[in-house]
C-alpha cells in the first residue's frame, strides 16, 4: 500500500520496462476515466500485468462507491457524461414544450382558456353582486324594524 490514488495508460507507458504492477490496497479514486481503464487492465487487455487479486483494488471515493471492488463498479452515463445528459434533457424539454404549445395553439386552447377565465370572472362578479344585494336587503330589513 502506498499513496497511489489513480493512474492512467499514459502513466504506465512512461515506464517502458514495467511488466508487473502491484497497486492493490490503495485508496483509489474511481472516476469515469479510471474505472474502465483499470477494469481492462484487470482483464489483461493491456501489456502490463497487475499481479494483485481483483478484490484488492477497492474504491475509496466518491463516497457512494467507497468499499466497492473496482472490477464490479458500473458507472452510469448520467454520472460520466453529465454535461451531455443535461444538454440533451434541456433540449428535449424545450422541444416537448414547443410541441405542446404548437398543439395548444392549433387547437385554439389559449382562446378557450381566455374564455374560461372571462366566464369565471363574470360568475364571480355576479355572485359578488348577489351577496352585496343580499347584504343591502338584510340591512334594509334591520333598519325597517
Amino acid at each position: 500500500s502506498n499513496t497511489l490514488n489513480w493512474f492512467s495508460y499514459s502513466d504506465l507507458q512512461s515506464f517502458r520496462r514495467l511488466e508487473d504492477l502491484r497497486a492493490g490496497q490503495n485508496k483509489l479514486i474511481c472516476s469515469c476515466d479510471f474505472v474502465p481503464f483499470l477494469q481492462s487492465q484487470l482483464r489483461g487487455e493491456a501489456g502490463i500485468q497487475l499481479s494483485d487479486r481483483e478484490d484488492s483494488y477497492v474504491c475509496d471515493s466518491p463516497l457512494y462507491l467507497q468499499g466497492a471492488v473496482v472490477s464490479g463498479v458500473r458507472l452510469s452515463v448520467v454520472e460520466c457524461h453529465q454535461v451531455v445528459f443535461v444538454s440533451v434533457s434541456c433540449g428535449l424539454a424545450l422541444f416537448v414544450g414547443m410541441l405542446g404549445s404548437a398543439l395548444l395553439w392549433r387547437l385554439h386552447a389559449f382562446w378557450y382558456l381566455k374564455m374560461i377565465w372571462t366566464w369565471l370572472k363574470a360568475k364571480r362578479s355576479s355572485q359578488k353582486r348577489r351577496r352585496q344585494k343580499d347584504t343591502e336587503d338584510t340591512e334594509a330589513l334591520l333598519c325597517f324594524d
